[in-house]
């Protein structure tokens, strides 16, 4: 994932009053060693509700084509489970 869109998510989180950290340095499964940032979080609901935010702002100010990018890119994802958390990377 790219840093700058985990901290967007991250940071429309705490908008909500929520909690999902950013973590850089992130090798999930099938990465052989290579990193990547990822979010943690605990509810998926939360995440989704914090995605949904950030693609608001991201329709409202730059337009549907970043919006297409923006989920493409989110299609993309894997997640691995931490134990009480998950991780999407």
């Amino acid at each position: 994932m790219i840093l700058e869109i985990a901290t967007a998510i991250s940071l429309a989180a705490a908008d909500l009053g929520l909690e999902i950290e950013v973590r850089e340095g992130y090798s999930g499964r099938g990465m052989y060693g290579a990193t990547t940032t990822g979010l943690v979080y605990r509810s998926e609901t939360d995440l989704l509700r914090a995605i949904a935010l950030v693609a608001g702002t991201i329709a409202e100010e730059q337009g549907l084509d970043a919006l297409d990018l923006f989920i493409e890119g989110l299609a993309e994802l894997s997640t691995d489970d931490l134990g009480r958390q998950r991780i999407i990377y």
